[in-house]
């Protein structure tokens, strides 16, 4: 674990830092505040900080109060370090966000003493920011295709059409379904039918602009959600989407499964005001006229005022 100290103390400074590796820990220094909250601020900052109380450029507790409010999840464990002068006012710098202090001159084994219930503290943080980034793929992703489920695509289909509306942009959207995925499941079974799902939700997904989504729309249907984005252009990246799909392939286990997909656009124009079900069942629309068509094909529909 990487500990920063700031400390202007250069002789106690070369102390703290031949303990401290002697510990196991990866070591940054500095002897001003400012520098010492830019670093914390930083991307890359250290889990725990050993910090003088005095030190200059910056007073601790601004510096702490600064750290705190910059809304970086990460967190930082403090421990202060102070006078006996200043034993009274550290006493209240728990209330400006320091974790732990020590008066100096200090026990060099109680500091390390507390740097240890520190890395226990932050393990337990990252242990459950861990599940809640798990409880959060849970609620917000399939778990067969690792893209949106039908809430969340759903969610973000409701979001951009009422900016498209606000903006009076259009926005587009495409409704995709696996031809004669039912053949495939009853020729190879439900987990080579599972196996293709993930992989077509994959190319899918490969095959979209960063600022595009696509979700599990409900059995072998897909639903991509395309801002800013006019109908010809929609059905363009449909038929872009179609033929990555027909050019590959699914293999598995060395069996190689054709797929085709049948594809409906639907398209808002700025000046229609949003309507998420109406819309998506303009796309379903254009997805059966597709099927009916004769698949593997992309079929329109406009939104219009």
């Amino acid at each position: 674990m990487e500990v920063l100290i700031a400390y202007d103390d250069l002789s106690l400074m070369k102390l703290l830092q031949s303990n401290l590796k002697q510990w196991g820990f990866n070591v940054l220094s500095v002897t001003d505040g400012n520098e010492a909250l830019s670093i914390l601020k930083s991307k890359q900052s250290p889990s725990m900080a050993v910090l003088d109380s005095q030190m200059r450029g910056l007073d601790s507790k601004e510096l702490y109060r600064s750290l705190r409010d910059s809304g970086n999840i990460k967190y930082t464990y403090i421990i202060s370090l102070a006078d006996d002068e200043q034993y009274k006012e550290l006493i209240n710098e728990t209330e400006f966000n320091a974790d732990d202090y020590l008066t100096k001159p200090f026990n060099i084994h109680e500091l390390k003493f507390r740097l240890n219930t520190g890395m226990r503290i932050l393990s337990y943080q990252e242990k459950l920011l861990r599940e809640r980034e798990s409880l959060r793929k849970m609620v917000t992703y399939d778990s067969l295709t690792n893209i949106f489920n039908r809430p969340a695509i759903l969610g973000i289909c409701e979001k951009e059409l009422v900016r498209s509306s606000r903006q009076k942009n259009a926005t587009s959207l495409i409704m995709t379904d696996i031809d004669d995925f039912k053949r495939v499941n009853d020729t190879h079974g439900h987990i080579v039918g599972d196996h293709v799902l993930h992989d077509i939700a994959k190319l899918i997904e490969d095959s979209l602009r960063p600022y595009d989504s696509v979700g599990r729309y409900g059995g072998e249907e897909f639903l991509i959600v395309v801002p800013n984005c006019k109908c010809v252009d929609a059905v363009e990246l449909a038929d872009r989407i179609r033929q990555t799909i027909e050019d590959n392939p699914i293999v598995y286990n060395g069996l190689t499964i054709p797929i085709t997909l049948s594809l409906g656009v639907a398209s808002m124009n700025g000046n229609v005001g949003f309507n998420p079900n109406e819309l998506i069942n303009l796309a379903d629309q254009a997805l059966l006229h597709a099927k009916a068509r004769g698949k593997n094909r992309v079929e329109r529909l406009i939104m219009n005022s």
